[in-house]
């Protein structure tokens, strides 16, 4: 509404166009909050302790923050590429986009607090969470505008209020787990480290590694060397966290996954039984989980 009324019609399809891309984030945490909402709310039901359900907000929060930012590169690196070479009119969304990212991630990572949050039918207490993000949203996004800053002023106050939501949300859920205060500066910092080594690396990439190209197909090669840069730099990460239970409980996992056969629900090396159920058996059926 603010765009159309202070900018234009044509800012409003740049920005459209922007928030579209930048969504492709938002399809992760959904899939998150679909498998982990409906056990979670059962945890809760079976045992009546908060606490229980704890880590269906801790580990998948912490999943998401430090792998969300390989697909943040892919879109800061490569959304350039269709939209320069088959969409020229939309140009201008190029760095609107590259700022929604940054938003999106606080949004997606948030969404395992929002799961919980409702899972402890806490959703009309939410309600004087939303309300006040929303107003700080409209301000911002108003103020930015006001002081010339256009469609990057929208991107920005949109990306700030997301942060600021992920603030909120966080403290509202570690509340209503009965966390004590000290508990909410930890779990901030682990999930900020690795968006503000990400926002630096982009800056690195894009100030100091220029590449020139000519051809599609050269601004293709060139945008792969700065992905590919960035995977390298940025995996350095997972030295520091890979002993989070977020981590050690997804290798093990995987681990267990490769040894298992999943048709037959036995264990592919010999003489070991298989932590998997057996899917057929009643003890396997998608009702007892």
């Amino acid at each position: 509404i603010l765009i159309l009324a202070m900018i234009s019609k044509e800012a409003l399809g740049y920005f459209g166009i922007a928030m579209v891309a930048a969504a492709v984030i938002t399809t992760i945490p959904q899939a998150v909050h679909n498998v982990t909402l409906a056990p979670a709310m059962e945890k809760l039901g079976q045992t009546g302790d908060k606490k229980s359900i704890k880590h269906f907000f801790i580990e998948p929060m912490v999943l998401m923050a430090y792998t969300l930012p390989f697909l943040l590169a892919c879109l800061n690196f490569a959304i350039h590429l269709p939209i320069v070479y088959f969409l020229t009119k939309y140009m201008q969304s190029i760095e609107i986009i590259k700022i929604l990212i940054l938003g999106y991630f606080f949004y997606s990572v948030a969404s395992p607090a929002l799961s919980m949050s409702l899972a402890m039918n806490k959703q009309l207490k939410l309600m004087f969470l939303v309300v006040p993000v929303v107003g700080l949203n409209f301000l911002l996004n108003y103020l930015f505008i006001k002081s010339g800053w256009g469609l990057k002023g929208v991107a920005m106050g949109t990306s700030i209020t997301y942060f600021c939501y992920f603030c909120a949300i966080i403290l509202f859920t570690l509340s209503n787990l009965d966390e004590t205060l000290r508990a909410y500066p930890r779990t901030l910092v682990i999930i900020i480290i690795p968006i503000f080594y990400t926002v630096f690396l982009f800056w690195i990439i894009d100030t100091h590694l220029q590449i020139n190209h000519n051809t599609i197909w050269s601004d293709i090669f060139a945008t792969s060397v700065k992905i590919g840069l960035f995977i390298l730099s940025y995996s350095l990460v997972f030295l520091k966290i890979k002993n989070h239970p977020a981590f050690q409980k997804l290798f093990k996992n995987y681990a267990a996954g490769r040894l298992c056969l999943a048709d037959t629900g036995r264990c592919s090396q010999p003489g070991k039984e298989s932590i998997w159920p057996d899917p057929f058996s009643r003890k396997g059926r998608l009702a007892d989980y």
